[in-house]
């Protein structure tokens, strides 16, 4: 993966594959607030597609604005 300018107008920087990236593959952890609802500002959401006891999909979102995770 790298880093560099995203070619989304005012959005900045971004993470990009380099190579094939499979599925399922973990990408490391995302901080956040997870909330069920979509916040006001996208700029630093991570959405998330879940399935629930029932196996109905609904969607959780990571919000990373103005989040410092713990150093342990």
């Amino acid at each position: 993966m790298i880093v560099k300018e995203s070619m989304i107008s005012g959005a900045g920087l971004g993470t990009f594959a380099t190579q094939f990236i499979s599925k399922n593959t973990d990408l490391g952890k995302y901080y956040g607030r997870i909330s069920k609802t979509q916040p006001e500002d996208i700029t630093y959401v991570c959405v998330i597609l879940k399935k629930d006891e029932y196996m109905e999909n609904y969607i959780e979102f990571i919000d990373g604005t103005d989040f410092t995770p713990l150093h342990i």
